[in-house]
């Protein structure tokens, strides 16, 4: 066995890297879950490359895990705390992956800091009264996605495509924290292939 091996105490997964400990501890969580457990400590972990679709981590401490290009369609992160987590979807996967990513993913009062979901597919996601510090979003699908009376600080939407009216849904959601919603604009682009088909994307202004 490569890599580094787990400490595990109780809900504990943590320091174990290699293909084998991955898909052990996602049998381990999805074992968890249906025994309504959800509540883990997950510390450097690479999850990345995976199903766990539907997954619950409520109410989780999740550092340094890395969820890249994992089909994690409608799973829960309410009340997590979060830091240094990589959400990340790289355009070159296939697209059984760009179909699903975190569609229809939970966040709510999720405390997320330090973390990236660049380019991940988040339509329908729920970020309802979470709390996201240096959360970078650039290139994420966010279509009808809700931030109710979420707190942001240093967050990242540059190029996220969105809803046209997605600037003033954050007006109506009374956003808190450190955010200029007038440094930024919604620029519309015709679909190819589409004619009079169009989407939307978030651009800072110059």
């Amino acid at each position: 066995m490569t890599g580094k091996m787990p400490l595990v105490v109780g809900l504990h997964f943590i320091e174990w890297k290699d293909d084998e400990a991955k898909y052990r501890i996602r049998g381990n969580i999805l074992r968890l879950n249906e025994e309504g457990v959800t509540n883990f400590t997950l510390s450097e972990l690479d999850l990345s490359y995976i199903k766990l679709p539907k997954v619950k981590f409520n109410g989780s401490s999740l550092t340094e895990v890395n969820f890249t290009n994992s089909h994690l369609h409608k799973a829960e992160f309410k009340d997590i705390h979060g830091s240094s987590l990589t959400f990340d979807t790289d355009p070159g996967i296939s697209t059984k992956f760009k179909d699903t990513g975190l569609n229809q993913a939970s966040f709510q009062n999720a405390h997320i800091q330090s973390s990236s979901f660049c380019g991940a597919y988040l339509n329908n996601a729920d970020f309802t009264d979470a709390k996201l510090s240096r959360v970078d979003f650039r290139k994420a699908k966010l279509l009808n996605v809700k931030f109710i009376r979420a707190s942001f600080y240093d967050v990242e939407f540059e190029r996220a495509q969105v809803d046209k009216d997605f600037l003033s849904k954050l007006e109506r959601w009374n956003i808190t924290g450190r955010f200029n919603i007038d440094h930024y604009r919604i620029v519309k682009q015709p679909v190819r292939g589409y004619p009079g088909k169009f989407e939307y994307f978030v651009r800072k202004k110059i």
